[in-house]
């Protein structure tokens, strides 16, 4: 995974051949990036007790976004007619934002259903809660 997307707190998963492969981590800080060399992260593996390691960021992968995750994480659902189709949106406590579940599209509610971006991964969720000012919701982020 590129170092240059990530951000401190972001939730990635660790893969093989790191002994500690599939478990989730939350990143802690940018050890040491050369253009041609690896990135070394520390991270707390968080499914094992917030465990202290160091990765190398071939060695994690994006967590992708899924409706379950979304859901554990305050978002609410309802139904919206659009064309005689029921449109499934989700939206945050506060409603400063919503998701379409179909497509995983960042809504901005104060322009109508204007595409904002593609969320793919738990990650830039968190990117995108940030930049509405939902710190608590990403330090708190649920997988």
């Amino acid at each position: 995974m590129n170092a240059r997307y990530l951000m401190i707190g972001d939730l990635v998963r660790i893969i093989e051949p790191d002994r500690y492969h599939g478990a989730i981590c939350r990143i802690v800080s940018l050890i040491n990036h050369n253009d041609d060399d690896c990135a070394y992260f520390k991270v707390f593996i968080l499914t094992k007790g917030n465990l202290l390691h160091e990765v190398c960021n071939e060695d994690i992968e994006p967590i992708p976004l899924t409706k379950e995750i979304v859901f554990a994480n305050g978002f609410e659902e309802f139904g919206e007619m659009y064309g005689g189709v029921i449109q499934h949106r989700l939206y945050s406590e506060d409603g400063k934002i919503k998701i379409d579940v179909t497509n995983s599209c960042l809504y901005d509610l104060s322009c109508g259903p204007n595409v904002i971006c593609e969320l793919r991964y738990v990650h830039e969720l968190q990117h995108a809660l940030r930049l509405c000012g939902l710190n608590s919701l990403v330090d708190n982020f649920k997988i």
